[in-house]
């Protein structure tokens, strides 16, 4: 029996890797596994992506037999593993807390905080230069992810909070626009679950309610 990343126990009896017309293909059941136990278990990983600092995967999930198992019974095709839209804050990987949705979905709460540094969430500030002082008189840029496509441009404004008024209103309407694709959209409705769903509407819920009371929503999540 071989380890991956220490943890996991390969137990397939079968060949995971195998040669297919010349070329190498792995199992998709196995590549979702590696994948789960490379958030949780790999220090590369970990510094890249703090938001898996704390995670891990359960007991019976760390065989590869009992998580092909659960997978096979879901609707995974074109679809990414989740932890913690069904249940919060979770940290761990497991049956009752994992669920398999569309990519978008899976997505829905980035926040490029890399991008935005020290300001709101969907907020940005151009670099101005010492000759465009008097020029750029709204340097702070707002910009929200859409459905179906790259981020929307939402304006130049005065100050950073008018600009994340103005992600808030348009973050509102991309969760709900998020939700009613998901359930009535053929090619992903199948994985379309209610609980989630709920979830996501209560983040809209909150959202518009920091935006009728002119705060800032910091916690962008449930």
């Amino acid at each position: 029996m071989k380890f991956v990343r220490n943890v996991g126990k390969n137990d397939a009896a079968y060949p995971v890797n195998p040669l297919v017309n010349g070329k190498r293909e792995t199992c998709p059941f196995y590549r979702t596994w590696v994948d789960m136990l490379a958030r949780c278990y790999s220090p590369r990983v970990k510094q890249k992506q703090p938001t898996y600092s704390n995670c891990t995967v359960c007991e019976e999930w760390l065989t590869f037999s009992n998580f092909k198992a659960w997978m096979e019974l879901q609707r995974w095709q074109g679809m990414r593993l989740d932890k913690d839209l069904l249940y919060p804050d979770n940290t761990q990987y497991s049956p009752q807390t994992c669920a398999f949705v569309p990519n978008a979905i899976n997505c829905i709460f980035g926040t490029c905080g890399a991008a935005r540094g020290e300001y709101p969430i969907g907020v940005s500030k151009d670099k101005i230069s010492k000759d465009m002082v008097n020029f750029l008189k709204k340097p702070f840029r707002a910009a929200v992810q859409t459905l179906r496509g790259p981020r929307k441009h939402l304006g130049m404004y005065a100050t950073a909070m008018e600009a994340h008024a103005a992600w808030q209103l348009a973050k509102v309407e991309v969760i709900r626009e998020y939700v009613l694709w998901w359930e009535f959209e053929p090619s992903v409705s199948q994985t379309f679950n209610i609980k989630i769903a709920e979830n996501l509407l209560s983040v809209a819920a909150n959202i518009e309610k920091d935006l009728q009371q002119r705060v800032e929503t910091v916690r962008f999540y449930f």
